[in-house]
């Protein structure tokens, strides 16, 4: 009987590393994930080879996690995050792995999902986490996930919890962003702003925010912010505890503004405006979406 050598698992990781690379530069991630999990399997039967078996296993599993994602693979997805958050690890570095991985993609399915306890949850524990180990992490790591938890809160129309996640934004500057996080941590601070009623201040913002340069990062950004500006002003002349809201027209126009932009990739403007006019969360919006879904689009996605 043939026994398994370092030398063989060292081949055969490469070997699926490399066809998850092809396939992941190929956007092909139902492949690439299938890859990522035979390289999983070929580390979890065979931990003496690793260096630092833990580590490797989280990372992996991170990977797999996120490829499933992107695959559209919901069952498999929940699956493999349900088995990762199950691991006990020694290793602070597999832990720290298993952080990254845990935000902002918690944070990011409860609002795709319209799950208001999870993303209110997953957006506490952040903040609790970035209070107690805010040195272990880089500065776009933090904004990426602030901007998140800004995102969940604007979507759970929680003022409070708005404000408690803006006030973390204090230490950071343009170069802490992600590129196109930046401008949009910044349209974000309009929509704050008038969920708050602070219509001034987010006509000044605009205002600022449109002679900018960095607007160009973002496709539809110039467009849309010179539609919530009109509005402000038809806003502004309401009484305080009149309701916004848009009508049907400026909501069809809206559509066409950004529809296939980059914008609605980072925000859901679309149900950000439907709860504005239907007078609820933009979570219940979200909700609703998703236990709607046509089941068409559920086995197109499965299918792919």
């Amino acid at each position: 009987m043939r026994h398994f050598s370092k030398t063989d698992f060292s081949e055969g990781t490469h070997f699926w590393k490399v066809k998850e690379t092809c396939y992941s530069h190929l956007r092909e991630y139902k492949k690439a994930a299938f890859c990522q999990e035979a390289l999983l399997t070929n580390i979890e039967t065979h931990p003496w080879t690793c260096l630092d078996f833990e580590y490797d296993l989280a990372k992996h599993t991170s990977i797999l996690a996120q490829l499933l994602r992107l695959s559209n693979d919901e069952a498999g997805f929940h699956h493999v995050s349900q088995r990762f958050e199950g691991l006990v690890f020694r290793s602070p570095r597999a832990e720290q792995e298993r952080t990254f991985f845990h935000f902002p993609a918690s944070i990011a399915l409860a609002i795709q999902l319209g799950t208001s306890e999870e993303a209110r949850l997953s957006i506490n524990s952040f903040l609790d986490i970035l209070e107690a180990k805010r040195a272990s992490f880089t500065p776009t790591y933090i904004t990426e996930n602030l901007y998140c938890c800004l995102y969940g809160a604007i979507a759970l129309q929680e003022s409070s919890l708005r404000v408690k996640v803006l006030h973390q934004f204090r230490d950071f500057g343009k170069p802490d962003f992600k590129l196109k996080f930046y401008p949009m941590f910044r349209f974000l601070e309009v929509i704050h702003m008038i969920e708050s009623r602070e219509l001034e201040d987010a006509f000044r913002l605009i205002k600022n925010l449109r002679k900018s340069n960095g607007l160009e990062e973002l496709q539809g950004m110039r467009e849309v912010l010179v539609f919530l500006s009109d509005h402000l002003l038809i806003w502004s002349r309401k009484a305080p505890n009149v309701a916004l809201k848009l009508d049907s027209i400026s909501f069809d126009h809206l559509e066409r503004i950004i529809h296939g932009t980059d914008l609605v990739d980072y925000f859901d403007l679309p149900a950000w405006f439907e709860a504005m006019r239907q007078g609820c969360s933009m979570m219940e919006i979200l909700h609703h979406r998703a236990i709607t879904k046509p089941m068409s689009e559920i086995n197109a996605n499965q299918s792919e």
